[in-house]
């Protein structure tokens, strides 16, 4: 089946996020899951609804997850994991402020968090970081 693609030829968002999706299902040392972050549709007004109030944080990431794996120790299971956020673009896509500061907040408590517009970009930046990748 031929990729989505937009006028000019490159891979729309929804792409990309499907082939980084289906990539990162099939790394053993990632738990990862798709965001759904839009908002509610009131089909009266043909508006999205933005959900807000207390724990609504705007501008999550596409792909959230945990890098790292789970072991056994003295009879326990133990883990040592790195929180996960990929914001997908098309190749001209542009992020959000709020989505900019979500980044910077992840990165900046020591989570991995960045722009991915491509699968290469994603694995790219996992090797960078020294996460185990086949």
């Amino acid at each position: 089946m031929e990729p989505k693609r937009q006028k000019g030829g490159s891979l729309r968002e929804s792409e990309i996020q499907r082939q980084i999706l289906e990539y990162l299902a099939t790394q053993e040392d990632v738990f990862m899951w798709r965001s759904q972050s839009t908002g509610v549709f009131n089909p009266v007004s043909g508006t999205w609804r933005k959900l807000q109030g207390i724990g609504r944080i705007q501008g999550v990431s596409d792909i959230l997850g945990i890098l790292g794996s789970v072991g056994v120790k003295e009879g326990a299971l133990v883990g040592c994991g790195r929180f996960l956020a990929i914001e997908v673009k098309s190749r001209y896509g542009k992020p959000t402020p709020a989505q900019e500061q979500f980044l910077l907040q992840v990165n900046n408590r020591g989570g991995l968090a960045f722009i991915a517009r491509s699968l290469e970009e994603v694995t790219e930046q996992l090797r960078r970081h020294r996460v185990a990748v086949s």
